[in-house]
């Protein structure tokens, strides 16, 4: 195992203040997953350190240790830190504490993270911001080895175009994460885990531009990672509670 490694790609997924002058910090990095390192010294006021370990800034850094916690060594400015606001900022939270709690150490994952870096500049700039949120929820289930088995995908039946809700054929996304398909309407204890058959072509497709879609794919995606979480609390999502129920990833 390698005890050192230079020049790292990474971003920053959190940092939280360690002793007196140190810090914790977690990255995602291509080559390795996620890193838990401490920076020694970071805080202190003869480093600037502390201003390079924020959020959403592409560095280079370097490390050393055998064990899960690595020592930084090195951190390098790469690009310009990018400066998300409102809710563009609560999902990229969000995001980082699903990496932080999903990704493994020491696990290859370029498109992960490519896709990563994609997913804070399109929050950056774009004004739309679920699409391209849904869309990486769906790309971590896949890394993960858990992707939506869409029925669409396993040749269950759902048409190319879906012309009206009405016809729609009704699926219940069972606790094993498959689809069953409903013979009749759901009764009221399936609802919150139903989804037509048009709901589920939209949003396999990525084609997020409709809001019942949006509110259908980020029900999904709450069902999809509940069990894998391990009934984690995501501090970020009791950001949003607190904005209203619209709000919450």
């Amino acid at each position: 195992m390698q005890t050192r490694v230079d020049l790292q790609p990474a971003y920053v997924l959190h940092a939280r203040p360690y002793r007196e002058t140190s810090m914790l910090v977690d990255f995602i990095t291509p080559e390795f997953g996620h890193i838990s390192t401490v920076a020694k010294g970071a805080r202190s006021h003869k480093t600037r350190r502390q201003s390079l370990l924020q959020p959403f800034g592409r560095l280079l850094i370097s490390w050393q240790g055998k064990k899960e916690l690595k020592t930084l060594l090195t951190v390098e400015d790469q690009y310009a830190r990018l400066m998300l606001h409102g809710d563009a900022l609560f999902s990229g939270m969000y995001i980082n504490e699903l990496l932080i709690h999903m990704l493994k150490t020491q696990d290859h994952c370029e498109l992960l993270f490519d896709s990563y870096e994609s997913l804070v500049q399109t929050l950056a700039t774009e004004a739309d911001i679920e699409p391209p949120l849904r869309c990486f929820e769906m790309l971590l289930l896949e890394e993960l080895g858990y992707g939506i088995p869409f029925p669409v995908l396993a040749g269950a039946g759902i048409s190319t175009t879906c012309a009206t809700e009405n016809l729609a054929v009704q699926y219940y996304y069972a606790d094993d994460g498959r689809f069953i398909e409903l013979q009749g309407q759901p009764n009221p204890g399936q609802l919150l885990r139903c989804f037509s058959s048009c709901e589920l072509e939209a949003v396999a497709n990525k084609r997020l531009d409709s809001l019942n879609v949006k509110r259908a794919a980020k029900r999904l995606m709450r069902l999809a990672f509940t069990p894998l979480l391990g009934g984690r609390t995501l501090r970020s999502r009791e950001l949003f509670k607190k904005k209203g129920p619209e709000y919450e990833r």
